[in-house]
């Protein structure tokens, strides 16, 4: 079995002897970062017209979010057996490829094909969000931090990809077009990858899960803290056109608004990573974060007009800085690659589990009351929650 070290120089062996690797690995992880999160984003802004087609309530629309995320869930300790079974590249290019599919799927004018093809894009995109930092870690040992950032930035452009085009293509070909313009990006991440596949790397012994994180606070508290960033972003995009308009937007402001939402992400998605490595610890980082998305939650649920916009940017600028940060923990609070991944399959099994509710209890709770004045609170308790669990994962500690 090869070591963590003798792989690296694999790594390196290859890269001069193939000058092209480098450059091309850095374009295939950027556009792996756009097709992240675009096929989901793209479903908020057309809720309202898929609703009215297949005749579902504001609680099913809800629920193809809350799919995504139980698919995450239920598929992310998976993912490394299938990456260490078949190859990194070859898993990452497949899941991509499904995501197509799926995407793909959901057009097909039937209620049942949308969350089918929810479920199969699901399936596919939780591949390469496993394996990807693996080979952020393998391919860029010196530079983890900076292609996190670069990986993590892509995906809050993506996010506003695909909320951004959803409507121009629906007014030109209709709704289904809306949800399927952003399947090209999934094809392009995975014609990106295809190169890569011949080198067929596996997972050796010290990127597999020991379940340690699994028995230690520290690891619960981390993986809360990521949960609550993914509560809040697939909350958001599930729910906050519909919340925007009901405060005197049109349909067209506030798809435009929630691509801004998520754009606005990408300055501190670029910044955030390589500064908590430097610092000591991250609780004061942390709580700033907190702080941003609670005033901006707040301003959503009592402000209107100009000031409702800039507390949407502010949650936004909270959620890009906090986002990061959690993919920044995996490696700030554990000592090795080994227990690096243990707790990266641990945040993603939980947050992603966590991230599953917020859309449904939105759905009911704007159900229950008729309206949208109740169901943004919840989007104040996240913040709360971020405040909380980041102070404590942000402490100095290691698994």
């Amino acid at each position: 079995m090869s070591t963590v070290a003798e792989r690296n120089t694999q790594s390196l062996r290859i890269g001069r002897a193939h000058p092209w690797r480098i450059p091309v690995l850095v374009a295939a992880v950027v556009i792996a970062g756009l097709a992240a999160r675009s096929p989901i984003t793209a479903v908020g802004p057309l809720g309202d017209r898929i609703g009215n087609a297949y005749g579902l309530s504001p609680t099913a629309i809800g629920a193809l979010t809350t799919v995504t995320m139980v698919v995450f869930m239920l598929c992310s300790p998976f993912s490394t057996t299938l990456g260490r079974r078949w190859g990194i590249e070859i898993a990452i290019v497949a899941g991509f490829a499904l995501s197509a599919v799926g995407v793909g799927l959901r057009t097909y004018p039937a209620a049942w094909a949308l969350y089918a093809g929810t479920v199969l894009l699901a399936a596919g995109l939780c591949l390469p969000n496993v394996l990807l930092p693996m080979v952020i870690r393998r391919d860029f040992p010196g530079s983890v931090g900076t292609m996190t950032a670069v990986y993590t930035s892509m995906m809050t452009v993506g996010g506003a990809l695909g909320s951004w085009t959803a409507l121009p293509l629906t007014r030109l070909w209709g709704w289904h077009a809306g949800l399927a313009g952003i399947g090209v990006v999934a094809v392009l991440a995975a014609l990106a990858w295809a190169p890569f596949e011949r080198e067929h790397h596996r997972p050796g012994p010290d990127d597999q899960p020991t379940g340690r994180s699994w028995r230690r606070a520290l690891g619960w508290q981390v993986s809360l803290f990521f949960g609550m960033q993914s509560l809040l972003f697939y909350s958001s995009v599930a729910w906050l056109v519909p919340i925007l308009v009901s405060k005197g937007l049109t349909t067209g402001s506030a798809a435009t608004l929630l691509s801004l939402f998520t754009l606005i992400g990408l300055l501190p998605a670029m910044l955030v990573p390589p500064l908590a490595s430097r610092a000591t610890d991250q609780v004061a980082v942390a709580a700033g974060i907190g702080a941003l998305q609670i005033l901006g939650a707040l301003g959503i649920v009592l402000l209107t007009g100009p000031a409702l916009v800039v507390a949407v940017l502010v949650t936004g600028i909270g959620l890009g800085a906090g986002m990061p940060l959690g993919f920044a923990f995996f490696g700030l609070r554990t000592r090795d690659g080994h227990s690096a991944g243990d707790l990266a399959g641990m945040a993603q099994c939980v947050g992603y589990g966590v991230a599953a509710l917020g859309p449904v209890v939105m759905g009911l709770l704007h159900q229950w009351t008729g309206d949208w004045g109740l169901a943004p609170w919840f989007l104040v308790l996240v913040g709360g929650g971020t405040l909380a669990l980041g102070m404590l994962s942000g402490r100095r500690r290691l698994l």
